[in-house]
This record gives C-alpha cells, sequence and structure tokens, in this order.
C-alpha cells in the first residue's frame, strides 16, 4: 500500500505523516483479494495495518457439478461432508488471511455479526488479528440484478438474514468505510475495476504481436479474458457509493484488473510470491480439501481435491490497478 500513499501523494496529498488506519478492501468471492489484489493486501495485513475486506457474495455458486456424498447440490454443491460450500470456502479465505497475518502463529478467527439497519440486522464479521472480513453473503452470480436496469429490486443474502436493495447495498458500502476511518484524514479503498469501456495503455491496454506474430498492435487485455460480471458487479456499486455523497469523495480510491491480470508479468517479490502461493494453495487448498470439497479437473474424469489449478497459478504474481481518483482529507465523525 505504500506506492498507493505516494500516488496520493502526487495528487497533492500532504498527509504521509497520517497513513490510513485501515485500507478496505471491496471484492465479490473469497479469494478475490488474495488472487487479484495480493501484493497491497499482503503489504497492509503482513505489515500490521488494520485491514477491512468485504466480499459482497458468498461465492456459492461454483463446483455445482458433482453432486456431493448427500446426493444434493446447490449451496452444498459436492461436499462430501455434507457442509455448505460458501461456508467452507469462507474458512478457507481465513486460513489464507490468518497466515498473511502471521506465519508462524496464523490467528483464530473470532466470529461475530454487525448491524448496519433493520433490513441489515446480522451481517457476519470475522476477527482475524488485525485484519476484520465482513461477508454479505448475497447469491454468487446475482449482484448484477441489483444494479439500475436489473430485474430484481432486493436480494436475500443465502442465509436469509438481511435483504438487501440496491440503495441499502450502497448504504452499507458507505457505512463500513466510515466506521473504519472516523477520525482519520486518508481513506484508501480498493474496488475491481468497474468501467468495462474504460481503456489506457499501460493499464488495460498493451502493444502486442498481430496475428502474424510480428507487428505491434494496441490491444485490451481485458476483452481477451473479459472479468467475471460480480466483479464489475461489486466495482459499480462501490464507486456509485463513493459518489453518491459529497462526504465520501475524499476517499482515494484504486482500481483493480481481475482476470486480465493472467496475461501480465509478475509485480511480486519472490518472498511476496511465496506468501501468496501458500496462502492460495496451502492454506486455501487444505482447508477445502479437509472439509470435505472436490472439483472437476478440466480434462480429467475424476474430481480432484482443492483447486490447485493452472486457471488459479495464472493469477499468482499478478496485479494491475489505477488511480481512480479522490484522495483529499477525510473527516468523517
Amino acid at each position: 500500500m505504500k506506492h498507493l500513499i505516494r500516488a496520493c501523494a502526487i495528487a497533492g496529498l500532504a498527509l504521509l505523516s497520517q497513513p490510513a488506519a485501515a485500507a478496505v478492501f471491496f471484492a465479490a468471492h473469497p479469494d478475490d483479494v488474495v488472487l487479484f489484489m495480493g501484493q497491497n493486501a499482503f503489504r497492509d495485513i503482513r505489515g500490521g495495518h488494520p485491514t477491512v475486506i468485504v466480499i459482497l457474495t458468498a461465492g456459492d455458486a461454483g463446483n455445482a457439478a458433482l453432486p456431493n456424498a448427500l446426493g444434493t447440490e446447490g449451496n452444498f454443491d459436492h461436499n462430501q461432508q455434507g457442509k455448505p460450500y460458501y461456508r467452507v470456502r469462507h474458512d478457507a479465505h481465513n486460513a489464507a488471511l490468518a497466515y498473511w497475518v502471521s506465519a508462524g502463529a496464523p490467528p483464530a478467527a473470532v466470529k461475530t455479526a454487525e448491524r448496519f439497519s433493520a433490513q441489515i440486522p446480522a451481517v457476519e464479521k470475522t476477527l482475524i488479528g488485525n485484519v476484520i472480513v465482513y461477508n454479505l453473503n448475497l447469491p454468487d452470480g446475482k449482484l448484477s440484478q441489483l444494479l439500475p436496469g436489473g430485474v430484481a429490486t432486493a436480494l436475500a443474502d443465502i442465509t436469509g438474514r438481511n435483504r438487501y436493495t440496491g440503495a441499502t447495498l450502497k448504504e452499507t458500502v458507505r457505512q463500513i468505510v466510515v466506521r473504519h476511518h472516523r477520525g482519520r484524514r486518508l481513506v484508501i479503498v480498493n474496488l475491481p475495476e468497474h468501467d468495462p469501456g474504460f481503456a489506457e495503455m499501460g493499464y488495460n491496454e498493451r502493444l502486442m504481436p498481430d496475428e502474424h506474430g510480428n507487428l505491434l498492435k494496441k490491444t485490451r487485455i481485458d476483452l481477451l479474458h473479459p472479468d467475471h460480471p460480480d466483479h464489475t458487479a461489486v466495482g459499480r456499486f462501490v464507486i456509485t457509493a463513493l459518489g453518491e455523497q459529497p462526504a465520501m469523495r475524499c476517499v482515494y480510491r484504486a482500481v483493480y484488473l481481475g482476470y486480465a491480470v493472467q496475461n501480465l508479468p509478475a509485480v511480486m517479490t519472490p518472498f511476496e510470491l511465496f506468501s501468496q502461493e501458500i496462502a492460495v494453495f496451502h492454506r486455501m487448498n487444505g482447508v477445502l480439501i479437509h472439509q470435505g470439497n472436490v472439483i472437476r479437473q478440466l480434462g480429467a474424469n475424476q474430481p480432484l481435491a482443492g483447486q490447485d489449478d493452472p486457471f488459479h497459478r495464472s493469477f499468482l504474481g499478478k496485479q494491475q490497478w489505477r488511480d481512480a481518483g479522490g484522495g483529499s482529507v477525510c473527516a468523517f465523525p
């Protein structure tokens, strides 16, 4: 996050003596921050800075093709112990974050809940050392339905405890930012790319060989690998929530590419890359295996435990973000 703070300074901030109390990372699924925002998140977490991670969906839609030991699909997917798939993903995510907090003595996850309104009375909240995780548990794959022009006016989370409209989801986003930055002047919010039409050389545009492999042509790498619609929806909700209220416009916004980073070279140091690989393929994968989850490897006839696969490995060591504005003095009460 140090280079984010430097970017704030370049934008005119004279606040380097007062770093953010807690950077906030918004993402769609329980492994998105570790995979796509991993360098900045790791530096914040391992550096001991209070860090807030907000996961908007439950991540419950994947791996539904194989029946589980109980013969049922849906939220259980094919867990061999009859556990809801999204709960296992939460535990796997928590294990990865705990490793980043302390490799030698990962702290236990302390689970609680927080109230945001009468409609949002019990958002799942987990404390892991200097990290706070909010799991909003909205249905995976349906978040865009709450955007303007979407087919849904409201969505219940998959636990049935909370019911969100587009307006209450944006207000929840704002409240999380404010509650963790009261009295702080510099506030940094990290979010997925929200604008599918945005193009900038060096960010999502590259000079790449043409179809004959010789002449270079300008290519949108995010069009080669389009992002998950949940990633884009999270970005749109967050950027709109921050822009709707003048008091929130002070927030510095860092916007990250998703699936397109697989086309980019690694940017992490060897130690950061090692720590990311341990978090993803040892801690996360270990929990998935231990708690009974399996996936089908592409091209294989038999399901394999965990998710140590070429697709997830293609993101390791890579991160790409852009400055989306903000960065003035905040004064949240």
